[in-house]
């Protein structure tokens, strides 16, 4: 089960969480935390067509929800992109309005789409003051907007804030197993969508331990770098993701390690 903290305690003592969550290196949830930005109050489908609905934005496409991932293709497995298509907000909207089986329609750039791309919206959040007190030092770069259904799972080497706007999202998390290696299983991606064909290749997932967790509206959800993660949602979703460079210290430094001894 993921640890909880309300946001007072993080104001009134953001030492204690630094040393708590941040510096072991463990996913939190933090309730009650956007009380204060307006995004919570004013996102919705409406609110976007009304004021943004000419804007163009760029959308990923894919027949599954899945964005840069493993596909087959002629009995060949290929890392593939998500097809990207320049649209209205207001045809975005009708695309998740009106949903087709084999095209999943979100938007998902990285790189600070937020801040490059919706100036518009810069007044409907905060700056997270208690977060620049807790990574003190640490530059804040790549706030990230996102409309999305099913993400592939992946480990991230940056620090993410998730900051969850109005529908509920579930993550799993997949905690390190401790076993002896053996040649040739090195696992590069998996495919989560069936639990049991991944059992038939790759026998010892069965021993990954995983954390669920919900995020709900205004909700935010702290997950350190190198944490491998899975992402679903019944609902279209509204999140701002901020990210900070992780701490090249002596747990990157293990990581590393590790990574090279399974080459």
């Amino acid at each position: 089960k993921i640890a909880t903290i309300n946001i007072d305690e993080i104001k009134k003592n953001p030492l204690k969480f630094h040393r708590d969550f941040i510096s072991r290196n463990v996913p939190v949830l933090i309730k009650n935390a956007l009380y204060n930005w307006p995004a919570i109050y004013k996102w919705s489908a409406s609110y976007f067509r009304e004021k943004l609905p000419d804007k163009l934005v760029t959308v990923a496409v894919t027949p599954n929800g899945y964005a840069d991932a493993i596909v087959s293709d002629n009995g060949k497995k290929l890392f593939t992109l998500p097809e990207e298509r320049e649209m209205k907000m207001s045809s975005f909207l009708d695309k998740l309005d009106n949903p087709f089986d084999d095209e999943i329609y979100y938007i998902q750039q990285q790189n600070s789409n937020f801040e490059n791309l919706f100036h518009e919206l810069w007044r409907d959040v905060d700056i997270v003051p208690w977060a620049i007190k807790v990574k003190k030092g640490e530059v804040l770069y790549l706030p990230s907007l996102w409309f999305h259904h099913v993400q592939q799972s992946h480990g991230c080497i940056a620090v993410n804030y998730w900051y969850d706007m109005n529908y509920d999202i579930k993550y799993a998390y997949f905690k390190f197993m401790e076993s002896l290696y053996h040649k040739n299983t090195l696992i590069k991606m998996l495919r989560l969508e069936n639990k049991f064909t991944i059992e038939s290749f790759y026998p010892q997932y069965k021993n990954v331990t995983t954390i669920k967790v919900k995020v709900k509206k205004g909700e935010v959800l702290y997950l350190p770098s190198l944490w491998f993660h899975h992402v679903q949602q019944s609902h279209g979703c509204i999140a701002v993701n901020y990210w900070y460079d992780m701490n090249y210290d002596i747990k990157y430094a293990y990581f590393k390690f590790m990574e090279s001894l399974c080459q």
